[in-house]
């Protein structure tokens, strides 16, 4: 199974792996990769929007397969190749074999095929379910090697993106909850209470979720809260409720058990983390990489972030009326179970069949899915929670929902701060195992209803959300060199492929500037940046126009490029420095929204 299940998904995924692109995305990861080549450190000598691990990632991928922007998508698709395993193993830990086939698939349907771009999430994703699928052997076999592993995972993460942080938060939570039943199994007999302990554990939960809701809170739209703090204050309020229920045990030996846990993880997080760090402690650079890491990044909130995705009250109808023929067919009995069973396949049917062309139905099926993170949350949290349905399952199926749980309520939030429609992929895959882990953990679950929604949203995500991510029409090759044959639209290859060459012409030497957020000038003309800046509003305001100037002087530049797309995260360019290189730079010509301007 697992042999099929990989040799479809890999010839599936490899037909859109050269695809789309979106040009600042992809400039952006190949000329930080290429300054890397140059002998250049993130956050030290330019600006790198995530921690910094992956630029290294792909400096590596140019080293070994050339510099292509299709170097950096085979890298990504041999991780995709190690994920497929893992996120089968994982399935195959909570279902049977067949439906760990199936849902894999379902996983990869919506995953990479759809934007198989080099970009940092997809690590974040890889990362968790490797992760998960350690601790998930750590529950069986109870050695504490596998929690360093899964720490290595969250470690490894971080470095592609500090986003990889909100799954190691999510293996604390479960390390909690797993400690908490330790002791439920150990100290039965005790009747002292760990009060301190759990005054402690009390106190960090709150923190953290007040810190979210702060966090969360700074980006407009309701369904935010629904989306990325419910989620989390669920699974609080379950650790809080069995910690105050009364748990056995004194406050040294549940501490010590805790400890045990925690620090073959922690040690495994902070392994590539510390070697990370190491040329930056060699060149006194350590204030500048945590700069870059964790302040810089909080300018994002301004300048990229959009709420989470909202619905129309058609979608909305829809959606509902989605759940209670779910439920019609999940609970009948006998004859009109059969009947309501047949209802939904032809309902779900027909959804399919105008989904192309209706948008609420679209809208209502995705949004199905995307809400399913926080209603699979709470609802595992409230069963958890409950002493008759908790106590219907052994200790490890309540650890695996609980990993599978945390694991997902955290990891959803690499949707934040951006929620374009694109993101949930991120985390769909996650979200499918931890539906499927609560929907088998239930008492009276119909196989007949799951199987109908793991076929639909199989085919919906194959015929309907990779053509409307993932279109047909990016039909044109880029034919620039170092474009390594990428499918785009035509409109795009035609722009690059004019503007490339009129800007090399004019180049003189080997530096040339463009601005605003249009790193990819500078890769596909192989001319390089004589700033530290990529998208400009990450660049520091104080005297900026004249910084640029002399660094433009300096550098002997000769030809500058204007983005004039103001949908761009940064905005126009400033009249001032406009002025000033309109002067500098007296002659120009138009191309697309670029307008590109030269000395002599």
């Amino acid at each position: 199974m697992l042999a099929l299940v990989w040799l479809l998904s890999a010839a599936y995924t490899a037909h859109y792996l050269d695809r789309g692109w979106i040009p600042h995305d992809e400039g952006f990861f190949a000329q930080t990769a290429e300054r890397v080549l140059q002998g250049q450190l993130p956050h030290r000598d330019f600006d790198d929007r995530y921690t910094g691990g992956l630029t290294l990632l792909h400096s590596l991928a140019f080293r070994m397969f050339g510099i292509r922007l299709t170097s950096m998508r085979l890298v990504l698709f041999g991780f995709f190749l190690l994920w497929i395993p893992a996120m089968f193993y994982v399935a195959s830990r909570l279902v049977s074999v067949y439906a760990a086939g199936a849902l894999t698939l379902l996983g990869v349907a919506w995953s990479l095929p759809n934007y198989p771009a080099p970009v940092t999430s997809w690590y974040n994703l890889f990362f968790a379910v490797f992760g998960t699928a350690t601790l998930l052997r750590y529950i069986e076999v109870r050695t504490h090697r596998w929690l360093f592993v899964a720490g290595l995972c969250g470690g490894l993460s971080i470095l592609a993106k500090v986003a990889g942080l909100y799954y190691v938060v999510g293996v604390v939570l479960f390390l909690i909850f797993r400690e908490q039943n330790l002791a439920k199994e150990r100290d039965q007999q005790l009747i002292t209470r760990a009060y301190a302990y759990t005054a402690v554990i009390a106190a960090g939960l709150l923190v953290f979720i007040a810190l979210l809701a702060n966090l969360i809170h700074k980006v407009p739209g309701a369904f935010g809260l629904v989306q990325f703090v419910l989620p989390a204050l669920a699974l609080v309020t379950l650790l809080l409720r069995r910690e105050f229920a009364g748990i056995p045990g004194t406050n040294r030996l549940r501490a010590t058990a805790f400890f045990r846990m925690s620090l073959p993880f922690v040690i495994g997080v902070a392994t590539p983390c510390l070697v990370f760090v190491i040329p930056y402690l060699l060149s006194h650079s350590v204030l500048a990489l945590l700069r870059g890491t964790f302040i810089v990044p909080a300018k994002r909130m301004e300048f990229s972030a959009i709420s989470a995705q909202t619905t129309g009250i058609g979608t909305v109808f829809l959606f509902l009326a989605l759940v209670v023929l779910i439920a019609l067919a999940s609970e009948g009995k006998g004859k009109a179970g059969h009947v309501w069973a047949g209802i939904l396949v032809v309902a779900l049917a027909g959804a399919l069949w105008i989904s192309a062309r209706v948008e609420p139905v679209f809208e209502a099926a995705w949004f199905a899915l995307a809400i399913s993170i926080p209603a699979s949350v709470t609802q595992g949290a409230a069963l958890l929670g409950t002493s008759r349905s908790a106590n219907r399952l052994s200790f490890d199926r309540q650890e695996q929902l609980m990993l599978m749980l945390s694991v997902t309520g955290l990891a959803t939030l690499v949707q934040f701060p951006f929620s374009a429609a694109l993101y949930f992929c991120y985390v769909a895959p996650l979200a499918v195992l931890a539906a499927a882990c609560l929907l088998t953990s239930m008492e009276h679950t119909s196989q007949f209803v799951l199987g109908t929604l793991l076929v639909f949203y199989l085919l919906f995500g194959i015929l309907r959300l990779n053509p409307s991510l993932n279109p047909v029409a990016q039909t044109a090759r880029l034919t620039l060199s170092r474009a390594g044959g990428l499918s785009v639209y035509p409109k795009e290859a035609q722009l690059y492929q004019e503007l490339i060459p009129v800007i090399q012409s004019h180049a003189v030497g080997t530096f040339t500037y463009a601005t605003p957020d249009c790193p990819e000038i500078y890769y596909l003309s192989g001319l390089r940046n004589p700033t530290r800046t990529l998208f400009d509003f990450l660049d520091d305001p104080e005297d900026r126009n004249a910084r640029i100037l002399r660094a433009l002087q300096s550098s002997g530049v000769n030809t500058v490029t204007i983005n004039k797309d103001e949908s761009e995260f940064s905005g126009p360019i400033s009249p001032a420095l406009l002025e000033a290189l309109e002067d500098r730079y007296p002659h120009s010509v138009e191309i697309g929204h670029f307008k590109v301007r030269w000395a002599h």
